[in-house]
């Protein structure tokens, strides 16, 4: 009676064991695939059994017949459980879900990137070290240049009472830091390179330069042309009274530059009532050796005048603005109802617009000779069409008459100068 007992007990506790053992089951390779790597879970008549990761293929049994559904649970620190259910004919396909992904949802805003450094630990830490060493090597060197550099650009640049928008800008390589004059096809300003604010950032002893910008409303072909031709002329001139060209650009903005001259225009420099002749050809010395250079080299200046020569503060005299100059040929590119140049400084064949030769710039010298001796230009006349029908058709006063100290010597001279024919002066 015990035996039958105990093989009862015996029975009960080990029948579904063995109905399971001989149940039909089959083996399936699944990837679960999810936003983060979590881990699987499988409900179980046994309970929950970990499967292993998300994302990596992951075998286990299922059920051979019947397409029953199997329970899931995704969990992952931070993270909102999730559960699936899913069909055995589901789990035969190898993925789950076949068109998607499972998406986890953290539970807090900062779960995700700590789970980037911890995923990607070094790659985080060789980009860190990477980033680090440009940021201490390069940018913030690169910065403090930069900051250094505007600093000293700001220190630089002069603002006038009425402000030009360009001032504080770069044309070119160049930064404009003032204007210095403005006419009727350019403006000029004190400029200084770019190149140079990088090789001496202590902004110590920085050389200026003088930077033409042409207007771009008189850029037309023939203003072009003439803009070419004072690049190679200015180019082909090398003298201590004359400034040289040191670069240039033709493209969105059309500028010369020049050296900077520092010290003021002859005409600042003649008193009302004229130079002692002594003082006067101190001066002219260095304008006529400076033209005896451009005209042995065939170049005519065309717009001599008091304005277009400098006097260093040294004492030394340099002349400037070639920008309406002729070649050997001395053919003008203008019309002859556009006549190029300055009224009262114009020989009678520039007015005509023929042709000029070195002796129209003579003309011009004669007139800047008695304005500096006698305080008063050729022809006392504001009106240009006057202007020029006086230097066509009158002579003017002998200048030992209008300045009685001047030697009637050098009267002579300077009328010979001005003698309305070519072929009648020196």
């Amino acid at each position: 009676m015990r035996i039958r007992l105990a093989s009862l007990v015996l029975l009960f506790l080990t029948g579904p064991a063995f109905a399971m053992r001989f149940q039909n089951y089959r083996t399936v390779t699944v990837v679960f695939h999810c936003s983060v790597p979590a881990q699987v879970m499988r409900y179980s008549t046994a309970g929950r059994v970990a499967l292993g990761p998300a994302n990596e293929l992951l075998t286990f049994p299922v059920p051979a017949s019947g397409d029953v559904p199997v329970m899931f649970l995704l969990q992952r620190a931070g993270y909102a459980d999730v559960n699936v259910s899913v069909s055995v004919s589901q789990l035969g396909t190898g993925e789950v879900p076949s068109d998607g992904v499972l998406d986890m949802t953290p539970l807090t805003p900062w779960v995700p990137v700590e789970d980037f450094f911890v995923i990607h630990r070094t790659g985080v830490i060789v980009v860190g070290g990477v980033g680090g060493f440009l940021l201490l090597g390069v940018v913030l060197p690169y910065y403090r240049r930069l900051t250094r550099r505007a600093r000293l650009m700001r220190r630089l640049v002069h603002r006038d009472a009425a402000p030009d928008p360009n001032v504080g800008k770069h044309v070119g390589g160049y930064l404009l830091l003032q204007r210095l004059g403005s006419g009727g096809a350019a403006t000029v300003y004190a400029a200084i390179a770019l190149d140079d604010l990088e090789k001496n950032p202590q902004g110590t002893g920085l050389r200026k330069v003088a930077l033409k910008v042409l207007h771009n409303s008189r850029m037309t072909v023939e203003f072009r042309e003439r803009f070419t031709r004072e690049v190679n002329i200015c180019k082909s001139l090398n003298h201590p009274n004359l400034v040289r060209l040191l670069d240039w650009d033709l493209g969105a903005v059309n500028y010369l530059v020049m050296e900077l001259v520092e010290g003021a225009a002859l005409r600042r420099l003649i008193p009302p009532a004229g130079m002692e002749v002594h003082d006067a050809f101190g001066y002219l010395q260095g304008v006529f050796a400076g033209l005896a250079y451009a005209h042995s080299a065939g170049i005519v200046h065309c717009d001599m005048k008091p304005d277009n020569v400098m006097i260093t503060h040294e004492g030394q005299v340099r002349v400037m603005d070639f920008g309406i100059a002729t070649g050997q040929s001395y053919q003008r590119l203008t019309h002859t109802t556009d006549v190029l140049g300055t009224p009262g400084y114009m020989a009678p064949e520039q007015l005509d617009g023929v042709r000029n030769d070195p002796r129209s710039d003579q003309y011009a010298l004669g007139a800047i000779v008695y304005e500096m001796l006698s305080g008063q230009q050729l022809f006392d006349e504001t009106d240009p069409v006057r202007l020029i029908t006086l230097h066509l058709m009158e002579q003017a006063k002998p200048l030992c008459v209008v300045q009685p100290s001047v030697p009637e010597s050098v009267s002579e001279v300077v009328a010979r100068m001005l003698s309305k024919r070519p072929d009648e002066r020196y």
